[in-house]
């Protein structure tokens, strides 16, 4: 329910995350290597999130648009028995 409610929802459930490994009161060795996991897992949070906002260069999409353009083109020419041969 709290993770439905939040207005960011990878952040709320690093901090639930959080929240039932301080309740289950690990061995201090225990806890702190889950706590590094749980650090490179909000890491790598936080790079995904960078790369997913920054924006993609005009180049390459119209680069990718005219590939596939041209793939789907000639997609049936190469399907189509008599010009296999």
């Amino acid at each position: 329910q709290v993770l439905r409610n939040a207005k960011h929802r990878p952040t709320a459930a690093l901090a639930e995350i959080t929240q039932i490994l301080v309740d289950f009161q690990l061995n201090p060795i225990h806890q702190v290597e889950v706590e590094r996991v749980v650090t490179g897992l909000c890491d790598a949070l936080g790079a995904s999130e960078r790369i997913f906002t920054s924006p993609v260069p005009t180049f390459y999409t119209r680069h990718t648009a005219r590939f596939l353009a041209v793939w789907l083109f000639a997609l049936p020419l190469g399907l189509y028995a008599p010009f296999a041969s």
